[in-house]
């Protein structure tokens, strides 16, 4: 399966899609997929990795759903959040 992380057991593949609200984002839409039980910051890496180059994965922050959903802290899976293909991370840089 090209395009994905792949986690401990890849009984299930989840397709997430980032919106990346950035400045200038490389592509405002992704689409990666991950296994169920594997963590969420492999996938954060890789969308880190293709779409800003360079940049140290720890100044973004994700959040489910739209900007102001649950925070994800990429300890999380998809299995434990109950999180099915098609839902949306928001992915915003962390100005703290």
């Amino acid at each position: 399966m090209s395009g994905c992380v792949d986690g401990p057991t890849f009984v299930e593949q989840v397709r997430l899609i980032f919106v990346d609200k950035t400045q200038n984002p490389t592509h405002k839409v992704w689409e990666g997929c991950i296994s169920a039980y594997g963590q969420l910051s492999g996938i954060f890496q890789r969308w880190v990795d293709e779409n800003h180059p360079g940049s140290p994965v720890g100044q973004y922050s994700f959040t489910l759903d739209s900007l102001q959903g649950q925070p994800l802290s990429g300890d999380e899976t998809c299995k434990e959040l109950d999180v099915h293909s098609g839902r949306k991370i928001f992915a915003i840089v962390w100005l703290g």
